[in-house]
């Protein structure tokens, strides 16, 4: 979703059961929740501060971090904590861009992604998913 089309639709929200899925979708993978609430979290309040600019493809790659294997001397494998891929990355945010869930700004050749008002729902409805998970290991 480009600038333009987040414009023609920025006040679209999505129903609950919507909401619910895409939460559901985006938490089943540790590194999509990574990818999505680095967005979410840098960009929550970008439409105050018109010149900040958002996420680049650059920033996910320096900090988010996951676990994958890593081709080793003589051809073993070794799974190591690091940085994500910026294919693997671009990847993620191109299915945040179907959705509707982040809208991107050229400058230039480089694109920086914010969080539209569907993702900010589906952000608030994981935390909340994240706090009853955790409420619930504490009562066990």
């Amino acid at each position: 979703m480009n600038r333009e089309q987040h414009e023609m639709y920025k006040d679209v929200s999505l129903p609950g059961i919507l909401r619910k899925m895409f939460a559901d979708l985006i938490s089943s993978d540790p590194v999509v929740l990574q990818v999505f609430s680095f967005i979410a979290e840098r960009t929550w309040n970008h439409e105050d501060k018109e010149t900040e600019i958002g996420v680049m493809f650059s920033d996910l790659v320096e900090s988010v971090k996951i676990k994958r294997k890593v081709l080793q001397k003589k051809s073993r494998f070794q799974e190591v904590h690091t940085n994500i891929e910026r294919r693997h990355a671009e990847r993620i945010v191109d299915k945040f861009l179907m959705m509707g869930l982040c809208y991107f700004r050229s400058f230039g050749p480089s694109k920086a992604f914010y969080i539209t008002l569907r993702g900010k729902e589906v952000y608030v409805v994981i935390k909340k998913l994240k706090e009853a998970g955790s409420q619930t290991e504490e009562n066990n």
